[in-house]
């Protein structure tokens, strides 16, 4: 159940209530904007139209059912919407290609990367300081031989 604060999603649609009047021909047509899905009472909310515009009170009835036919209708052609919406985002893929194929090159270049460190330190031509410092220098400057002490106090 929604809370007072949480904030949903609505649309706003026009309800027109066309109704005679007793003492002309012509017929008084009264539109007044609705949020889709109404959250409160028809009922309620026909009371209250009809007391803000002072309408008769023959047309109570008529306005009382005509608006619960609206917002009834409204509100499923609103859910209808809003599953099939959530049906064509369910259905397309949620991923590019261009992304799974960057994912699986970094991947790859991080599986060698260790398959690689790991072959070196395993044939002994190296001792794991000289192979650990080789291969913590900055990218600018890849052929240099670091000393210890200049090693631990480069930021890196």
């Amino acid at each position: 159940m929604r809370t007072e604060t949480e904030r949903f999603d609505c649309t706003s649609k026009t309800f027109e209530f066309k109704f005679p009047m007793l003492t002309r021909q012509d017929e008084y047509v009264l539109q007044i904007p609705v949020d889709i899905p109404y959250q409160g009472s028809a009922l309620e909310l026909a009371q209250r139209i009809l007391s803000s515009f002072q309408l008769p009170a023959y047309v109570e009835k008529d306005l009382e059912n005509a608006l619960s036919k609206f917002i009834e209708c409204e509100t499923i052609n609103y859910y209808d919407d809003e599953a099939e919406k959530a049906i064509e985002e369910a259905s397309k893929p949620s991923y590019d290609i261009e992304d799974v194929i960057k994912l699986v090159r970094s991947l790859t270049r991080r599986t060698q990367l260790s398959s690689a460190i790991d072959a070196a330190r395993k044939t002994e031509k190296c001792s794991p300081l000289s192979f650990t410092s080789w291969c913590t220098l900055p990218p600018w400057r890849p052929f240099c031989k670091w000393s210890t002490r200049m090693r631990t106090t480069w930021p890196l």
